[in-house]
């Protein structure tokens, strides 16, 4: 018997270990990796929050890429953002405001 005096055997030195302590265990062929629910992506998550509505500057922005496309055919895909920024700090306080 054992030093506790309940009848188990403690002692596990000789025998071998079959489990290696720092490999993950094989998945069997034919089953899935993962289970479950697949995880939820950004765009759901970002579908799921309310809308809120749009700043002055997206607003601005919207209205005036035709015409700043119109005007200047020949610009480029990222100079025509600039082109727009540029047109926004022109702007008053007051016409930033009334853009909406």
């Amino acid at each position: 018997m054992d030093k506790a005096g309940d009848g188990l055997d403690n002692d596990l030195s000789d025998t071998p270990s079959t489990v290696e302590p720092n490999k993950p265990s094989p998945v069997p062929k034919g089953l899935p990796k993962r289970r479950g629910r697949p995880p939820k992506t950004s765009t759901t998550l970002i579908s799921a929050l309310p809308m809120s509505a749009p700043a002055p500057f997206v607003l601005f922005t919207r209205e005036k890429r035709p015409e700043v496309k119109a005007a200047f055919p020949d610009l480029s895909f990222a100079t025509i953002p600039a082109t727009i920024g540029n047109m926004w700090k022109a702007l008053s306080n007051e016409e930033k405001q009334n853009t909406s």
